[in-house]
Order: structure tokens, then C-alpha cells, then sequence
């Protein structure tokens, strides 16, 4: 009972610690290394739980689901979607990256409405607005009678696009998983993304940064840590909190993550939190509520 919600606030707090360890580590090597050695970790480790725990050496999608789908879902979130999120993380911070990336359920709706035709209520455009407006307390920041960006433009926009990413991921998900089981359907969507870095990291001549990130013990502690939570137990707990539970429920749950970084992201990287921020924040998660009432 109530199974699905309780994956999906584990799932919450999963995020919580794989971003944190993606910031710092990606702080000290880079966010591009940072993404393709956590998606090796990653699958390295569902491939020893799926050996010891189910016998399992490839992953496999039943037929009431998709391979290809899923597969397209992996590409689009973990390499586009978290390549775009990993640098905002960066440029901006986790938790302000997250707080945007809590926009992922209204997009999320936009693009059922647009690719499959379900349309979208008043209640899914009120959400939108009041959850833009909680997002844009926190990033604009008024000085002498002017508004303007309190954190760099760029950051922003990565941190937009990975949303985008994540919430068309989120979709291909939905409608490709059936009743696969959650650790290898998560399995294939990491695999995927690494098709992606992999020619990208030699057109771009990356390797030698990613070799020298193997090297960095501190940030390979880190990397191992946000592997774990992040593409391991924490995608895995959202597509079982999906299966188990409405993904209104499970959108609900995780748009808590910009709110529940807070606490370790001031204790950890000393960030200054000001009831400006702390407003938007809620703000912002209210307005993800609102689409599911």
C-alpha cells in the first residue's frame, strides 16, 4: 500500500543527493567528464544488481512496452536533457538549476497536449503561469528601479533546455515502459545516453579530461555517490513509483526537490538563501500542485 508514493519521495531524495554530488564533482573536473563516467558507474552498477539479484546480463522491455522508446527517452534525457542540466549546475548552482527544472511537470502537460493531442486545461495554463512566477522571484533581482537576471543568463538557459529534456524524456518514458522492470528499463535509457557522449567526447577530443577525472579520487567519491542516487536509484524509483502510482502523484512528490536541496546546499557550498528564494521556491513548487489537484 501506498508503494508508489513512497518510491516517489525516495526518488526525491535520491535527486536531492545525486545533485549535489554532480555539482561539487563537476566543479572540480567538468560537467561533461562528470556525465559520461556517472553514466558508466551507473550502468556498471544495475548490471551487478541485475546479475546477482535476477540473473539478468542484457536488459529486455516485454512486449507490452517499448525498446525503441525507451531507448529514445534515454537519449533525449540522460545525454541532451542532463548534458544541458550537468553545465547549469555549474554556471548556477543545483539547487537553482532544480528549482527550474521543477517546471518539468507543466512542460511536461504542453507537450502531451502538442504531440498526442490531450488538451490542456486552465488549470494546467494557471499552474504554468504561477509556477514561471515562483521561478522568476528567485532568478531576477531588482537594483536601482531596474529588473534584471540574479544569475547569469546562460546557466538559465542550460538549465531551461534540461528541463525540456527531461520533461520530453518523461513522455517517451510513459508511453514505452509497460510493465518492464524499472531497473532495466533504466538500464537502457543510461546505455542510450551514453551513445551519445561517447562520439560526441572524441569529435570534441574530450577523453583526455574524462581520464584525468578517473584520476581525481575526491571526485570519483563524489561521482559514485550521485551515480548511485541518480541514474540508478533514483530513475529506477520513479519509473516504479510510475508504475505503481498516477504519474500526477509521482510529478507532485519530486517537484519538492528545489525545496528539500535548500538545507545541504547552504551547509555545503555556503550559498546565501534569502526570503526572496525561499518564497519562489514554494512558490513555484505550489504552482506544480495546482496542474494535479
Amino acid at each position: 500500500m501506498y508503494s508508489g508514493e513512497i518510491a516517489a519521495l525516495l526518488t526525491t531524495i535520491c535527486w536531492m543527493v545525486s545533485a549535489l554530488s554532480f555539482e561539487a564533482s563537476g566543479k572540480r573536473i567538468g560537467s561533461l567528464p562528470v556525465n559520461i563516467i556517472r553514466l558508466v558507474l551507473s550502468v556498471l552498477f544495475m548490471e551487478i544488481f541485475l546479475v546477482v539479484t535476477r540473473g539478468v546480463w542484457l536488459p529486455v522491455i516485454p512486449e507490452d512496452g517499448s525498446f525503441w522508446l525507451m531507448y529514445f527517452s534515454g537519449f533525449v534525457g540522460f545525454f541532451i536533457g542532463d548534458m544541458l542540466l550537468f553545465r547549469s549546475y555549474v554556471e548556477i548552482g543545483s539547487r537553482v538549476a532544480l528549482l527550474i527544472l521543477s517546471f518539468v511537470p507543466p512542460i511536461t502537460a504542453l507537450l502531451e497536449w502538442i504531440v498526442m493531442g490531450q488538451l490542456l486545461s486552465l488549470q494546467g495554463w494557471i499552474s504554468m503561469v504561477i509556477t514561471l512566477t515562483g521561478i522568476l522571484i528567485v532568478l531576477l533581482n531588482k537594483e536601482s528601479n531596474r529588473v534584471k537576471l540574479k544569475h547569469p543568463i546562460k546557466g538559465i538557459l542550460l538549465a531551461f533546455g534540461g528541463t525540456l529534456g527531461q520533461a520530453s524524456g518523461m513522455i517517451l518514458s510513459r508511453s514505452g515502459i509497460g510493465s518492464a522492470d524499472p531497473v532495466q528499463a533504466t538500464q537502457i535509457r543510461a546505455l542510450a545516453g551514453l551513445t551519445g557522449f561517447i562520439p560526441l567526447f572524441f569529435i570534441l577530443g574530450i577523453w583526455p579530461k574524462v581520464f584525468k577525472g578517473f584520476q581525481d579520487k575526491t571526485a570519483m567519491a563524489q561521482l559514485s555517490l550521485g551515480a548511485l542516487f541518480g541514474p540508478f536509484l533514483g530513475v529506477a524509483l520513479m519509473l516504479f513509483a510510475m508504475q505503481h502510482t498516477t504519474a500526477s502523484i509521482v510529478s507532485i512528490i519530486t517537484a519538492l526537490v528545489p525545496v528539500v536541496v535548500i538545507p545541504p546546499s547552504i551547509i555545503l557550498f555556503k550559498d546565501k538563501l534569502g526570503l526572496r528564494e525561499i518564497i519562489g521556491s514554494c512558490i513555484a513548487v505550489v504552482g506544480v500542485v495546482i496542474l494535479f489537484l
